[in-house]
């Protein structure tokens, strides 16, 4: 009869229903029964990771949309999760309130979004950004599609393709050189255009022929210049052995982790979710 003992045993089965799958009509207790006295478990705060004021190496940024126009911002370094802030969408003010929480690391790897890089600029602006290569070549896919019909199409695939796979700063200057000889051969088809038959009656005037290989390379192109693609090989951060190049490490973790429960609880309410 004594509270704290019932308040443990009915913690442990509501620990037990949410995280390891559970059956309800495998507990010791009726459906009933059973959310009648886990109904304070959805009350307890969540508590933060503790700051420390260590500088990270790396930290890794990114968004995960959930059910009822939430967005969640995950913040964590290679091993553990750093810091998280809900939004409505990836924007300039949401990643603001996320990096505010953290202390200023020498690299940030993230995908392209506009806020977060705007974030970057206002609040930490002498963080060396890594974009995730992995978001960069899926993002060349989409434009060329798996499967382009064009040499110039297939061989700007190839190359994005060796992104993910260069591990010194030889493999990346060679990589650039193959992407300036890419725009030496083909280069031309960017450029060239298809000029509307039915204009002024109907716009736009013209438009790029090879608009979306024009996309793909100016993606990559764009990078190069910004220098956010190989920034995990540059010399001023050598003493780190330990930088990567993706976002992988957090979406494989935290993200999935999150959409894996949320599917197994598929329908909860808004404030349980």
């Amino acid at each position: 009869h004594r509270d704290d003992k019932k308040r443990n045993h009915d913690a442990e089965l509501f620990v037990s229903w949410l995280f390891h799958n559970t059956p309800i009509n495998a507990l010791p207790v009726s459906q009933r029964t059973f959310y009648r006295r886990i109904s304070w478990c959805w009350n307890i705060p969540v508590p933060r990771p503790p700051l420390t004021g260590v500088i990270e190496s790396e930290i890794l940024m990114d968004g995960i949309y959930l059910p009822y126009g939430w967005c969640l911002l995950i913040a964590m370094n290679t091993t553990h999760v750093l810091a998280w802030q809900w939004c409505t969408r990836e924007n300039t003010a949401s990643y603001t309130a996320l990096l505010n929480q953290l202390v200023e690391p020498d690299c940030v790897c993230l995908d392209g979004g506009v806020g977060a890089h705007t974030a970057l600029k206002n609040v930490w602006p002498s963080s060396k950004i890594q974009r995730c290569l992995v978001h960069v070549a899926r993002n060349v896919r989409t434009y060329l599609t798996s499967h382009p019909r064009t040499d110039a199409g297939k061989s700007l695939l190839l190359l994005s393709k060796k992104l993910v796979k260069i591990e010194t700063i030889d493999q990346a200057i060679q990589w650039e050189e193959l992407l300036n000889n890419w725009y030496h051969t083909y280069g031309y088809l960017i450029h060239e255009k298809t000029w509307n038959p039915r204009y002024p009656y109907e716009s736009p005037a013209w438009w790029y022929t090879h608009n979306r290989l024009r996309k793909a390379y100016r993606l990559l192109e764009r990078l190069l210049h910004k220098q956010n693609l190989f920034t995990y090989l540059a010399p001023q951060l050598a003493e780190h052995e330990s930088l990567l190049r993706s976002t992988n490490r957090l979406e494989g973790g935290p993200n999935k982790t999150i959409r894996r429960l949320l599917l197994l609880h598929s329908g909860l309410s808004e404030s349980h979710m």
